[in-house]
């Protein structure tokens, strides 16, 4: 998340970004997948966001997604 970050401010400036991730999608840890064996969708990774946190509250507004 913190190089997703990033890269929304560095694009606001007016700068080019380039993603890199070692993993097959963006966010890191922060992501969810369908188990077959269980049929259900689990999240996986550390992405509890709390009320109290104004950068992810400042960063969800800045890609439209404080509804989410």
């Amino acid at each position: 998340m913190a190089g997703l970050a990033a890269a929304v401010d560095l694009a606001r400036a007016g700068h080019r970004a380039e993603l890199v991730d070692g993993a097959a999608q963006a966010g890191g840890r922060c992501r969810s997948y369908h188990d077959p064996q269980l049929g259900r969708t689990i999240d996986n990774g550390n992405h509890l966001v709390l009320s109290g946190n104004r950068a992810v509250a400042d960063y969800l507004a800045t890609i439209g997604a404080s509804d989410r």
